[in-house]
């Protein structure tokens, strides 16, 4: 599988995770503002009662940070990637510059030489 197909499956999965967490939170915060609304309006025992119910909204809620943090960890991962890659490449860059450096060298130590053996000649 080449980088392109993997980053195109990568993204892919990103943008399913996206649509999916945005309508849990949508549905949480419906089901939080209908079970605000209905406590408002029952007696006092039967808030108290409604409001045991709340453990499934928290549960909800629960469910959708575990969804966050599964996106942030794929997020990471094809970040680390791309990292990967990059310092793939500049270890490359430097391996062509420490060749080019060390050429650089030997045509500096070349001139001196020829530098000062022509300056013997002359004297």
């Amino acid at each position: 599988m080449s980088d392109e197909e993997k980053k195109e499956e990568t993204n892919k999965l990103v943008d399913f995770i996206k649509k999916h967490i945005t309508w849990i939170f949508i549905v949480v915060i419906l089901f939080w503002i209908i079970s605000f609304i209905v406590a408002l309006r029952g007696d006092v025992n039967s808030r108290g009662t409604f409001g045991d119910a709340f453990g499934s909204v928290n549960a909800l809620f629960s469910g959708l940070a575990f969804l966050g943090i599964i996106y942030a960890i794929i997020l990471q991962q094809g970040e680390l990637k791309l990292q990967r890659k990059d310092l793939e490449l500049t270890r490359d860059v430097l391996s062509k510059q420490e060749e080019q450096l060390t050429k650089q060298a030997e045509t500096i130590d070349k001139q001196r030489f020829e530098n000062t053996f022509f300056q013997l000649i002359s004297l």
